[in-house]
């Protein structure tokens, strides 16, 4: 993607926020701050530049409509590399618009995570005609600047369960030296994904519990900014360590909302969704307006919580009074004719026997999977899961 293309995908989506009414883009104005102001992370004193030196933000990019300031410079900035001088770099996973790898930098200051757009294009491109290998690197552009602006927005940007994004830098495609490709700098998760994480030892439910919890904070900052996840599950649930804390503490880890790579916002009309069988809603096949989006979100975190509950481990294959009702042959057919029988009631009810058998003597939080998996989009509320949650947990704090 050349730097003038990648320029004029940006500036459409810049202006296109003029005339949105609500939501991520105006809040931004709300919080009077613009995109060109939002590249640096106001908690850490050590700025970004410093790490990465020779990197170019989207702050500048963002401010290139700015003829007083960028006169002849329009494209000048994007001439370098990244700038990552790592000394350690491993691939740590890749998802349909990004490659993840876990770089460690010179200054010896920790392992950080770049996640790089290019990797993901040469794919396309393999597979591609060149029209279509055209329409996949404008979508993997416009993917990179949304999550980009999703998380540098001042409610989400910090959020304590949403991964935090350092910055936005370029690389050159090796094929053509005159194209660019974003690539985003998040930090580190010492704890894996939440699938790596559970999957690991049998964690207290008190400490399942929690991380239930901070998964649905996060969900509640994305909606209330007018963002939608799009791909909710555990693999996209990133765990931290809490230094300091007791091990024995229910708070000892974090669970962060990351990889946004399927999100939408509420100005993105043209928006390629994604998912992830089986912890889709059973209306994601649907064309959905926002609300309808949130809503999907919804189901897929109460499913998210089932799972967690369990150990980690996928419901729909662990529990067999749900396994047997699926067919082998027919498994993901099968599966959504099970989130529909009898009005979505049946899966409701083996969710809900399943879900609070974990809880033993326990009273199980049972309004987190009836308010959350139901069939019928308007009784999903995610305000009633979290304070159901939090009335679990407060004694135990």
């Amino acid at each position: 993607m050349s730097s003038n293309s990648i320029v004029a995908i940006y500036t459409q989506s810049l202006l296109s926020t003029q005339s949105a009414s609500s939501g991520l883009f105006t809040r931004i104005e709300e919080h009077g701050q613009t995109p060109s102001t939002l590249a640096r992370s106001a908690r850490n004193p050590l700025t970004v530049s410093r790490l990465f030196p020779s990197m170019h933000t989207l702050s500048s990019l963002s401010s290139i409509r700015d003829p007083s300031r960028y006169s002849g410079k329009q494209t000048t900035h994007f001439e370098d590399d990244v700038g990552l001088l790592a000394i350690d770099s491993a691939h740590i996973g890749q998802g349909f618009q990004f490659d993840v790898r876990r770089v460690k930098l010179c200054c010896d200051r920790g392992f950080y995570v770049q996640k790089s757009a290019l990797s993901a294009a040469y794919r396309k491109r393999a597979t591609r005609e060149s029209r279509e290998q055209q329409e996949a690197a404008k979508r993997l552009i416009q993917a990179v600047f949304l999550e980009y602006r999703a998380l540098s927005h001042p409610p989400i940007r910090g959020h304590p369960n949403v991964v935090d994004i350092l910055d936005l830098a370029w690389e050159t495609d090796p094929e053509n030296r005159r194209d660019k490709w974003p690539v985003l700098i998040l930090e580190y998760a010492d704890r894996g994904t939440m699938t790596t994480f559970l999957g690991q030892s049998q964690f207290s439910l008190e400490t399942r519990a929690k991380l239930c919890l901070d998964v649905a904070n996060g969900l509640a900052v994305l909606h209330d900014s007018g963002v939608i996840h799009g791909d909710l599950n555990m693999n996209n649930v990133l765990i931290f360590t809490n230094s300091g804390v007791n091990s024995a503490s229910v708070n000892k880890y974090t669970a962060k909302l990351a990889d946004f790579g399927a999100s939408s916002a509420e100005l993105d009309t043209d928006h390629f969704r994604l998912y992830t069988k089986p912890w889709n809603a059973p209306e994601c096949f649907e064309v959905l307006d926002l609300t309808g989006l949130k809503m999907t979100d919804i189901y897929s975190f109460g499913l998210l919580c089932w799972s967690a509950i369990l150990g980690g481990r996928n419901p729909f294959r662990a529990v067999e009074a749900v396994s047997k009702r699926l067919s082998p042959e027919d498994w993901d057919a099968s599966l959504e004719r099970l989130k529909k029988r009898d009005g979505g009631a049946e899966l409701l009810r083996l969710a809900q026997e399943s879900f609070s058998a974990a809880f033993g003597h326990l009273k199980a939080p049972a309004i987190v999977i009836e308010t959350t998996l139901q069939l019928d989009p308007s009784m999903r509320d995610l305000s009633k899961a979290v304070t159901a949650w939090e009335e679990f947990l407060n004694p135990l704090r």
